[in-house]
């Protein structure tokens, strides 16, 4: 069986990332998008 990986790519549509805006600490910023992700129940594959 031949995978396709634009068979599972999805638009997203939200904010931006502004540099300017974005935490010093790049760890803060991952959990801020790990636990949406998890909120969200983005599939395993997405992550």
């Amino acid at each position: 069986m031949t995978r396709n990986i634009a068979d599972i790519r999805r638009d997203y549509e939200g904010g931006k990332l502004e540099e300017s805006q974005a935490p010093d600490d790049p760890f803060v910023l991952f959990d801020e998008w790990f636990t949406l992700a998890l909120e969200k129940r983005v599939p395993m594959a997405m992550l």
